[in-house]
């Protein structure tokens, strides 16, 4: 027996028979289906390109990567949910489909790792542009270093992040039955463990996004300058 409490059918049948709920994941479903070649060509595009300068290849790189993993994530999490409830015979119990505990903290592992890592490429891929900004006459010859120490800032990011989700997560059945997948919190947990840094997080995508606005207009006038060089011109050009 997994579960050290006895599991409620009639909870578990009306997640089978929410049409809401199946709607949702066959949507969400079909995007994945739909994201994960894409983002698999557009791995190996960016890996192959020199279209870009390195360090901005490095940001991009990660954050497809990120993607990548948070959509195999997804296309676990929902197929088998999916199967599981038009799979149910009218004979059956809902409690035979109860998602494994194991599977649910794998899969969303994976689910929480790439979102997590793919939430902070914005606002290193703002400081990598910024930099390219301020030394637009020379930041072609900038070495892989800087473009090194922003993934690094991106990985310790998410690492925090994913600290604070898991940090008070049950690891172990226990107590918890899990209806529908997702990431169980121990009792002893506190909700702003979780809360705080997602709001930290979306606060740091509307900042990148303003700050993408201003070098985006910082550049365009420095474009109009004659006196740049060609390689500079292509530098400005990336950022726009």
């Amino acid at each position: 027996m997994e579960y050290s409490v006895s599991p409620n059918c009639d909870v578990m049948q009306t997640y089978v028979d929410s049409i809401e709920l199946r709607i949702s994941l066959i949507v969400n479903l079909i995007i994945a289906i739909v994201a994960f070649p894409i983002l698999v060509k557009s791995i190996i595009y960016i890996w192959k390109t020199d279209t870009f300068h390195r360090n901005t290849k490095m940001q991009i790189f990660v954050h497809l990567i990120a993607l990548l993993i948070h959509v195999i994530g997804r296309l676990g999490l929902h197929s088998l949910d999916l199967f599981n409830y038009f799979s149910l015979g009218g004979n059956s119990s809902a409690c035979e489909i109860i998602p494994k505990f194991y599977r649910c903290l794998i899969l969303r592992a994976f689910y929480n790792i790439g979102l997590a890592l793919s939430s902070m490429c914005s606002i290193c891929l703002v400081l990598e542009r910024y930099a390219s900004t301020v030394f637009s006459s020379n930041y072609e010859h900038c070495g892989p270093n800087y473009g090194i120490a922003l993934v690094s800032v991106q990985i310790l990011l998410a690492t925090s992040f994913i600290g604070s989700l898991y940090f008070y997560a049950s690891f172990q059945p226990g107590n918890n039955v899990l209806y529908y997948c997702q990431t169980i919190a121990s009792s002893r947990g506190n909700i702003f463990f979780v809360v705080i840094p997602l709001y930290f997080i979306l606060a740091t995508q509307i900042i990148a996004r303003l700050m993408f606005k201003v070098l985006m207009r910082k550049n365009q006038k420095l474009r109009t300058r004659q006196t740049i060089s060609l390689s500079t011109r292509y530098n400005l050009d990336q950022s726009i």
